[in-house]
C-alpha cells in the first residue's frame, strides 16, 4: 500500500503544476511565449503513457497523464487559435 499512497501523491504533485499556466492561458487567452511544439510533445506524450498505464493496471499513472493530456491539449489549442486569429 505504502508504494501506491507514493503514485498517488506524485499524481498529486504533478497534476498540480500545470494549473497556474491553464488558468493564466483560460482567463486572458495570452499564450506569447509559450512553445506549441512543447505542448504538442507533452500531449502526445501523455497519450502514450496511458495505454501503459492500463497495461500494467497503475491507476496513479493514468490518472496523471490523462490529465496531462487533457490539459496541455487546452493550452496547445489556444496557441494555434492565438496563431490563427493573428495571421489574418
Amino acid at each position: 500500500m505504502g508504494i501506491q499512497l507514493l503514485g498517488y501523491a506524485a499524481t498529486f504533485v504533478v497534476g498540480i503544476t500545470q494549473i497556474p499556466q491553464l488558468l493564466k492561458v483560460l482567463r486572458s487567452h495570452d499564450t506569447e511565449g509559450l512553445s506549441k511544439h512543447t505542448y504538442a510533445l507533452i500531449f502526445f506524450g501523455s497519450l502514450l503513457w496511458v495505454p501503459y498505464a492500463f497495461a500494467i493496471h497503475s491507476v496513479p499513472v493514468a490518472i496523471t497523464n490523462i490529465w496531462l493530456a487533457l490539459v496541455s491539449a487546452t493550452i496547445l489549442l489556444r496557441i494555434l487559435w492565438n496563431e490563427k486569429t493573428m495571421s489574418r
